[in-house]
């Protein structure tokens, strides 16, 4: 095989051996400082792919959280649906608490029902009554809560705030909130 480089052979040759010792150890150092170039190259770019796979997982985490949430409203939507269909014509909230909470409450216990409704995303519109209750008992609300909770339709009891009167200590204020779910009409 014929030398690429036939001068600098020659000069080579032409040196004196302790020259020789330092042109070698000149072209070992000058090896490993561009070996040792290349390697934190490398190590320099493996982090930086760490550094991106970590936020791609994050990333990836983050998508897979919003196709959860995605799922679940989209059940929900598709329960509500149903549930509309199988809905009693002209249900109203406000009418179905006034007649459950005269079955289990007296009318005089009953201090004020609040109606009020909300739009909710482009379909939907959910109808609350607020319910304030002076001095009922503990099962008389227990009922209440039953006759909500087996509705013709679905209704959800959002907030439900008991006081115990200081007075009379086996009676309760009551402030409630009932709310269901309708189609926009």
């Amino acid at each position: 095989m014929r030398n690429p480089f036939p001068a600098a052979a020659h000069a080579y040759t032409r040196l004196a051996p302790r020259e020789r010792l330092l042109v070698q150890i000149a072209a070992g150092v000058t090896a490993l400082i561009i070996a040792y170039l290349v390697v934190g190259s490398f190590h320099s770019a493996q982090a930086a792919l760490r550094t991106r796979i970590a936020a791609k997982e994050r990333q990836l985490e983050q998508i897979q959280e919003l196709r959860r949430a995605y799922l679940q409203v989209k059940s929900q939507t598709e329960r509500l649906t149903a549930d509309y269909a199988e809905r009693p014509q002209n249900f109203s909230v406000f009418s179905y608490l006034e007649t459950a909470g005269t079955k289990t409450v007296t009318r005089e216990k009953i201090l004020a029902m609040s109606p009020s409704s909300k739009t909710v995303g482009d379909e939907f519109v959910e109808e609350s009554v607020e319910l304030r209750i002076s001095g009922v008992t503990l099962p008389q609300m227990v009922g209440l809560l039953h006759q909500v909770e087996n509705a013709p339709v679905p209704l959800r009891v959002s907030r439900l705030q008991m006081k115990k009167r200081f007075n009379e200590p086996y009676n309760f204020d009551v402030t409630m909130a009932v709310s269901t779910i309708t189609r926009a009409t």
